[in-house]
This record gives C-alpha cells, sequence and structure tokens, in this order.
C-alpha cells in the first residue's frame, strides 16, 4: 500500500494529464480505516483539483452498525468535500 504522502504525489502527477487531455474526469480513490487520514486526502483531491472522489467504507473493522457508517460518511463530507463536490462510495 501507499503512504499518505505517496498517495499525494500521485495524485500530483495524475492531474498532469489536464494539459493533454483537458476533457478527461478525473476521480482519485482517497479511503483508508482513519477517518482523519481520509478527510486529509480528501481535501487534498479537492484542492489539487480532481473531480471525484470514491471513497471505501472503513473496511478494518468488522460488523460496524449503520450508525456508524452514517456518522463516518457525515464527518468527512463536512469536513472535506466542498459543495456541490462528487463523493462516491464504495463497497
Amino acid at each position: 500500500s501507499f503512504s499518505p504522502p505517496e498517495r499525494l504525489q500521485i495524485m500530483r502527477t495524475a492531474i498532469s494529464i489536464r494539459q493533454t487531455h483537458p476533457e478527461f474526469k478525473l476521480l482519485v480513490g482517497t479511503g483508508t480505516p482513519s477517518l482523519d487520514e481520509t478527510i486529509g486526502l480528501t481535501r487534498a483531491a479537492f484542492e489539487i483539483g480532481m473531480d471525484a472522489v470514491v471513497v471505501l467504507p472503513p473496511y478494518y473493522y468488522r460488523q460496524v452498525p449503520d450508525e456508524g457508517l452514517f456518522a463516518w460518511y457525515s464527518q468527512l463530507i463536512q469536513r472535506a468535500v466542498p459543495s456541490g463536490s462528487l463523493l462516491l462510495g464504495y463497497h
């Protein structure tokens, strides 16, 4: 797996595709088991210029109740996803 700094570097490299293909929509996976890391990566993705993020649920923990998942995604959206931006929940 890649560390958060490595993932940021990959995002920065990927965004350079816009120089030759401005019509491409760029999505990046920002999910990690850590809410704080996911928030940081998600914020960075939008700041860098990604069109959307794809976020796995916190998969490390088993049998998380629906309320816990809702709270996790709610915090992520409130703290890291700009209004009008797209977050795709992947499971």
